[in-house]
């Protein structure tokens, strides 16, 4: 598989899904810092509920300072590349979430 970057951060394997997103091990590729990265999956007719769902999960958690929270460093929009390097695995406009 090629290399799968969003933004400063590789993807290196999903570690865990849910009912609406899967998380990605990654990696700050200049910092060498570990990451989790939560991708929005599914179909993109769902996504207006579930995209409203995880920008309030973002909201949240970028507002907590607990030292058992993890803390988000990042948040965006997949690009139109991600699907096709994926083979649609990850879709194109999909909300992704990128944590400690």
């Amino acid at each position: 598989m090629p290399e799968l970057n969003l933004g400063p951060f590789a993807l290196e394997r999903p570690i865990g899904r849910g009912a609406m997103a899967e998380v990605w091990k990654g990696r700050h590729r200049e910092r060498g810092i570990d990451v989790a990265v939560k991708v929005m999956t599914g179909n993109r007719d769902r996504f207006d509920t579930r995209v409203k769902s995880l920008f309030n999960e973002i909201r949240a958690a970028a507002s907590l300072d607990h030292p058992g929270i993890a803390w988000v460093l990042d948040y965006g929009i997949v690009p139109p590349e991600m699907e096709k390097l994926t083979g649609g695995h990850i879709l194109a406009d999909s909300p992704y979430l990128v944590m400690e």
